[in-house]
C-alpha cells in the first residue's frame, strides 16, 4: 500500500482491516485517500468560511441592536417632551375654552342690556 501523508488522515485504515486493505488495488487506494482528503479540506474550508460569516454575521446584528437600542431611548425622550408640550397645550385650550364661555356670557349680558 502507498504511504498517505503524516498529516492526512487514511480513511481506509480506520474502516478496513490490514487483510482487507491488500485487497484492495494500490492505485485505488490512493484515489480513495486524495478524494476523501480533498473533501475534507472542501469540509474544513467550508466550516472555516461558515464560522467567519456568521462571526460577520453577528458583529453586524450586535452594532444594529445597539444602534437601534439608542434611537428607541432617543424617540422615548421625544415622546416623553412631546407629551409633556401636549399636555401643556390641553390645558391652555381648556383655559382658553372656558375664557371664551365667559366671555360669551358677557357679551350676551351686554347685548340684552343694549337691548333693554
Amino acid at each position: 500500500m502507498e504511504a498517505v501523508e503524516e498529516s492526512e488522515p487514511n480513511v481506509l485504515r480506520e474502516i478496513a482491516s490490514e487483510e482487507e486493505l491488500a485487497q484492495i488495488p494500490r492505485e485505488l487506494t490512493r484515489k480513495i485517500n486524495a478524494h476523501f482528503n480533498a473533501k475534507f479540506e472542501e469540509f474544513i474550508t467550508a466550516a472555516v468560511i461558515t464560522k467567519a460569516v456568521f462571526e460577520t454575521s453577528r458583529k453586524w446584528l450586535e452594532q444594529n441592536l445597539e444602534t437601534a437600542q439608542k434611537e428607541l431611548a432617543e424617540q422615548k425622550l421625544d415622546l416623553d417632551e412631546c407629551r409633556g408640550k401636549l399636555e401643556l397645550a390641553e390645558k391652555s385650550n381648556t383655559e382658553v375654552c372656558s375664557n371664551l364661555e365667559e366671555v360669551k356670557i358677557e357679551v350676551h349680558g351686554l347685548q340684552e342690556s343694549v337691548k333693554r
